[in-house]
């Protein structure tokens, strides 16, 4: 698949500031149930630098399996809908500790909660000593989507806490919000890459073997956060027929998550190809620029709007190929919470 979290990855690092050389960072995760088949995700880090913070708020899942005869011939194959997701990389963070959290979100909400341990792990490692804490948030954890997509008011939620105090002084390496694009292992499927026809959205479809994998990403900017919508789906592979040669292509993936069809000529999507982008509504990608290759990398076209075009516009690399018979890969990246704070 091709690792659009890479994009993601350049974005959230504007809004990560390297404390990897701080004496201490604080970590915070927790999660909560929403309305209307919403999950939350925060994960929050501090030091006496910076406080940061995201929120992941996400819909549905992708997954697909399939059956072949001793020839390799299909014999049956289906997908999931897709997903939807917005990240929120929060522009203010006022309090991450092991005794409380506060991060104000304006119109989105806030989390002001105590913060009541139930355990702790100490971990001692050269240059770091590590207490992970497992307990629970006591206060207010409110969140309300725009438009009112999602929506959660708890007042609890269980909650890891990790402080990690670096003890003697190494070079670091600064940690982004994200997962590392690219892999060890190679493969050159057809991709196709588009500038969406409004600014800051970026949309590309992987061709495999027996699917398809349709991708839609649209940055944004407010006084609350850097923001990141995604909507996701794969699709049996009759929805991306293509040339041989690349010279033209048709999609036609099935809604829910994107809807019309598109024709792909001469570096450009035609059609009415549409997406619904969480908390943003519908969204054409049609007409727009496009690139189509054949290749394990992929020169990322400049699109109007997305950040750091310089940046993007190298590489996108792909994950290894194969066709996974379940899994999330079209999902925003996440932090590992067992990472922030390890089960004793």
């Amino acid at each position: 698949m091709l690792v659009l979290a890479s994009a993601l990855t350049v974005f959230a690092a504007e809004a990560t500031v390297a404390v990897a050389r701080a004496k201490t960072i604080t970590y915070v995760y927790f999660k909560a149930e929403g309305e209307h088949g919403h999950k939350l995700e925060f994960y929050g880090r501090g030091s006496a630098n910076a406080q940061r913070g995201t929120v992941t708020v996400e819909k549905g899942e992708n997954w697909y399996s399939w059956s072949t005869d001793a020839n390799g011939e299909l014999i049956h194959a289906r997908t999931s809908d897709g997903s939807t997701a917005t990240q929120y990389m929060l522009n203010t963070v006022r309090r991450l500790s092991t005794r409380r959290i506060d991060v104000p979100m304006g119109d989105l909400g806030a989390f002001s909660a105590h913060f009541e341990p139930e355990g702790v792990k100490r971990v001692q490692r050269p240059c770091l000593s590590v207490a992970a804490f497992r307990g629970e948030l006591s206060g207010r954890i409110r969140f309300e989507g725009e438009g009112g997509y999602a929506a959660v008011d708890e007042q609890t939620a269980k909650a890891r806490v990790a402080v990690v105090h670096r003890t003697c002084r190494g070079p670091g390496r600064a940690q982004v919000v994200g997962d590392a694009a690219g892999a060890e292992h190679r493969y050159d499927p057809p991709v196709l890459i588009a500038c969406g026809p409004d600014p800051g959205t970026l949309f590309s479809v992987v061709r495999r073997r027996y699917f398809a994998d349709f991708s839609a990403l649209k940055f944004e900017r407010t006084p609350t956060a850097r923001i990141v919508r995604f909507a996701s789906a794969p699709r049996l592979a009759r929805a991306f027929t293509l040339r041989r040669d690349l010279r033209s292509a048709k999609l036609r993936p099935r809604p829910p998550i994107f809807n019309g069809s598109a024709l792909y000529r001469n570096q450009s999507l035609s059609g009415d190809l549409r997406t619904r982008f969480a908390g943003a509504g519908g969204v054409p990608l049609t007409p727009a620029d496009a690139t189509f290759a054949r290749g394990d990398l992929v020169e990322l076209p400049a699109c109007p709007g997305v950040p750091n075009a310089s940046g993007l516009r190298g590489r996108m690399a792909f994950a290894e190929g194969g066709e996974p018979s379940r899994g999330s890969w079209l999902s925003p990246p996440r932090p590992d919470p067992s990472l922030i704070a390890p089960k004793p």
